[in-house]
């Protein structure tokens, strides 16, 4: 046993030895809320795409703010 790959390792076997089972191991942790519906996906997704363009807003009107500062000093 010593000397299987690591291949053959994957596969669990039975008192028989016959291969059956595929070990998966995860790569992603589960989910928070296994139980979360469609709905509460797509409100989610509704929720933070409202919040991006709040942020994208934001920037812009601090962009602005910034440069009429600027160009209100040098007049």
């Amino acid at each position: 046993m010593g000397n299987e790959s690591n291949f053959e390792k994957a596969f669990e076997s039975d008192m028989s030895g016959e291969k059956r089972n595929l070990r998966v191991w995860l790569i992603n942790p589960p989910l928070e809320n296994p139980w979360r519906t469609q709905g509460d996906y797509q409100l989610e997704q509704k929720r933070e795409t409202r919040m991006f363009w709040i942020t994208i807003a934001a920037l812009a009107m601090s962009i602005i703010s910034i440069s009429l500062t600027a160009f209100n000093c040098y007049i």
